[in-house]
């Protein structure tokens, strides 16, 4: 992951370098066009959490459940990565952009893994199929990349603002490992039953669990020009569709669960930048994006175990949401 980010940021300041140089080697008018590059840090906090319950079928049947039986909240928690951007605007204002990030420390926070009903699907007397039986907490690592890709148009306003109208594709992954596991049964005790219950604790990997979104974006910004070296950047976005793909691997359980689904997203994001001469300036930013999918998900047993014979599947409904907020601090230089 760090070979790769050091690969696209060489390849980014490369060509934002040679990319304006070449055009009058080659002969072509590059008046009025420019390439802007940008480099930078930023803080990543959020989650992306997912949901199953409700109507199921398998090998052995079908039914169904409350909604959620089960809730995995993976955390970003205090994620610093790295930003890298270059972007071509042509000399009648359209805009191409194309910006990675890429995670720069690992630690994400803990896993918090619910679990509702469990006591009473599985026949014990007196239970309720809304108690929360069972509830963990892991250690979890995340490495991450994510891009985007914008196509936009600036239509001036007066001499000091102007709105770009747009659209854009993004692409999330996250890839998640969970290891030192505390398992409790908050419920055991309103039911007299935490002598065959005890807490658990488990050292070592116990989960991996991977997420891409792919996300196509309509967008619209603002950009106003203040005290002459200042200017403030408004950015929202919706995408109508979206898709997810995610793969669960529960170690312990010899369990894997992968999920697809669809849904929608928004995005805002405020920047303000102070631009040191007409090339070279410091951006500070802040943004927010959320996401919301339903779809299926099906869980196959890889390995014969106390709970399930290698082979046995089922399929479940899904739901997956995420949340994540950002600040960014980054420098950017303007080629013409």
């Amino acid at each position: 992951m760090k070979i790769r980010l050091i690969q696209i940021t060489l390849l980014i300041i490369l060509v934002g370098l040679i990319y304006p140089i070449s055009f009058p080697i080659l002969g072509v008018d590059y008046s009025g066009n420019s390439v802007n590059v940008e480099a930078g840090v930023g803080l990543l906090n959020g989650h992306t959490t997912y949901q199953i319950g409700g109507n199921f079928n398998s090998n052995s049947g079908s039914g169904h459940f409350r909604f959620p039986l089960s809730e995995l909240r993976f955390p970003l928690e205090n994620i610093f990565y790295v930003y890298n951007s270059i972007e071509y605007t042509s000399k009648n204002k359209w805009r191409f952009l194309v910006s990675v990030k890429i995670d720069a420390s690992n630690y994400a926070g803990k896993l918090r893994d619910s679990d509702w009903g469990i006591f009473y699907y599985n026949g014990i007397s007196g239970t309720s199929e809304n108690s929360l039986d069972i509830f963990s907490k892991t250690d979890t690592y995340v490495d991450f990349i994510l891009w985007q890709f914008q196509f936009r148009w600036d239509k001036k306003i007066n001499s000091k603002s102007y709105f770009s109208p747009g659209f854009g594709f993004e692409y999330r992954s996250f890839n998640f490992t969970g290891k030192d596991v505390r398992q409790t049964y908050p419920s055991c005790g309103s039911y007299g039953i935490c002598s065959s219950y005890p807490d658990i604790n488990i050292n070592g990997r116990v989960i991996t669990y991977d997420i891409q979104f792919y996300v196509p974006m309509v967008m619209i910004g603002y950009s106003y020009r203040f005290f002459k070296k200042w200017n403030l950047n408004i950015d929202t976005g919706v995408s109508p569709y979206l898709y997810v793909t995610d793969l669960d691997n529960h170690l312990l359980r010899y369990k894997k669960s992968k999920g697809k689904a669809s849904g929608q997203s928004y995005m805002a994001s405020l920047y303000i930048t102070y631009n040191f001469n007409r090339r070279a300036g410091l951006n500070l930013g802040a943004s927010y994006s959320g996401y919301s999918a339903r779809g299926r998900q099906k869980q196959v047993y890889y390995k014969t175990s106390s709970e399930a014979n290698r082979g046995d599947w089922a399929k479940i409904d899904y739901r997956v949401f995420s949340s994540t907020y950002e600040f960014v601090l980054s420098f950017n230089y303007l080629f013409t």
